[in-house]
């Protein structure tokens, strides 16, 4: 008969492991924001999303946003502020998250569904080569300023 692990042991094994939170008994909040701030891809496997254990999760890495259940724009940003590849994840796409994203990586234009002359211009003036993920209403505006 397998034997229950203590809250102490368990504590050890979320704050120790990756996203071992698999193997616990049960998920509390306090273990679960524990192996999230060793490793934010861990809240994968947590049962119980909180603000505060997504918020911890996306800050230690922005990547998490992609397991993230209910995205805000809080949520986003702190993602995209260490990890602008976390882009890619975000479920909606704001005007503002999408400017944050192209100011830190202007091939993040790539990824924008829907482009703005303002996006692309801040892309391109970031990084001329960015033109090419520029949609075709917006080309001959965007090639005067590369000129």
């Amino acid at each position: 008969m397998a034997q229950q692990q203590s809250l102490e042991e368990q504590f050890v094994i979320a704050r120790s492991f990756r996203s071992d939170i698999t193997c616990l008994d049960y998920q509390t909040p306090e273990l679960c924001l524990a192996a999230v701030r060793k490793d934010g891809m861990a809240l994968e496997h947590v049962i119980e999303q909180t603000y505060e254990i997504c918020l911890a999760a996306v800050r230690q890495n922005g990547e998490a946003l992609q397991f993230v259940e209910e995205q805000t724009d809080e949520l986003c940003k702190e993602a995209l502020l260490g990890c602008p590849e976390a882009f890619q994840f975000i479920q909606k796409q704001t005007p503002e998250l999408c400017m944050m994203a192209v100011k830190q990586d202007p091939y993040a234009l790539e990824l924008i569904e829907n482009q703005t002359l303002e996006l692309c211009l801040e892309a391109v003036k970031r990084e001329s080569d960015a033109i090419d993920y520029v949609e075709e209403q917006f080309q001959e505006a965007c090639e005067k300023l590369i000129q």
